[in-house]
């Protein structure tokens, strides 16, 4: 599975104070987050990536993750082995998620209503 790392709104806020540089790979912003996340699933998906996945990172476990690997936090290629350990710790859900269920993002919306709209694509 290929899964994109996705940081809820407290975790984000607590990484870029921890990691101010990270806000150039995910934005200043949670919602530029969000729908960099989704756009970078979607573009995986038209170029015929078959599992897709997401994963809810959390700053304390990334931490704990780069202190045992010996990894620099900062590094993209961290954050993918993160994102795939999280993956194989079933810490992952499939993307894209069915049209009525709740949306990844943890709006409580529904998927179709929220980032799977047309709207938002």
């Amino acid at each position: 599975m290929t899964c994109a790392l996705f940081w809820p709104e407290t975790e984000f806020t607590q990484l870029l104070g921890q990691w101010p540089t990270l806000g150039n790979d995910y934005g200043s912003e949670h919602h530029d987050h969000i729908h960099r996340v989704e756009e970078i699933l979607r573009r995986l998906s038209d170029e015929g990536e078959p599992h897709l996945g997401i994963a809810r990172g959390d700053v304390a476990d990334f931490e704990v993750f780069t202190r045992e690997e010996g990894l620099a936090p900062q590094d993209g290629g961290t954050r993918a082995e993160y994102a795939a350990d999280l993956a194989a710790r079933g810490r992952a859900q499939t993307w894209p998620p069915p049209r009525n269920s709740p949306c990844w993002c943890g709006s409580s919306r529904k998927y179709k209503k929220c980032c799977g709209s047309p709207a938002t694509a």
